[in-house]
């Protein structure tokens, strides 16, 4: 009995301190039991191309004319809203089956998260205009609080690898 009577007494001391508390006025005066965490952006922190084309569109070597070079020379290019928000370096003699990471201006915060981003790779050409070597298109949102994504190409010829930061703050 004095066991029951114990216990009823901690849940109801559990349920007043939950129904009385209030964000801000205690715990130091930071967000209190309530305090609720507002997604305000996502920052990208690496970039891994896993898989691409071995062939051009046409079935050549990617720079089939160039001397010396037939392997891609590829950087990331990512638009959203047709303009351009991010491009990395460009990687020299990329040989398929062998991953790339890219390191330049990352992380990368993506404040519009909702919207759709294009994501594609080119190999750079120098002389002619750059091939695309490929595009996946992604709405950050859609991966919330995942910390590594993978992202295909529809035809399943490009893969890409993300790390994610999901950048909160706390409401009131």
């Amino acid at each position: 009995m004095r066991l029951k009577l114990l216990f009823s007494i901690l849940i109801m001391a559990l349920l007043t301190q939950c129904k009385t508390a209030n964000p801000g006025t205690s715990n130091g005066g930071g967000g209190g039991i309530f305090s609720k965490k507002i997604l305000v952006g996502v920052s990208i922190s690496s970039i891994e191309i896993k898989k691409f084309p071995h062939y051009a569109k046409d079935g050549s070597k990617w720079d089939a004319y160039a001397p010396f070079s037939e392997e891609a020379d590829m950087y990331i290019s990512l638009k959203q809203l047709g303009l351009p928000i991010y491009q990395s370096e460009t990687k020299e003699e990329c040989q398929p089956g062998i991953s790339q990471r890219y390191y330049q201006n990352l992380p990368f915060e993506i404040k519009a998260f909702t919207n759709e981003i294009i994501l594609e790779v080119f190999d750079e050409d120098g002389v002619t205009d750059d091939d695309n070597v490929g595009y996946i298109t992604f709405r950050p949102i859609s991966f919330e609080k995942q910390n590594y994504i993978s992202l295909y190409s529809t035809d399943g010829t490009l893969q890409v690898d993300l790390g994610l930061t999901w950048n909160y703050v706390d409401g009131k």
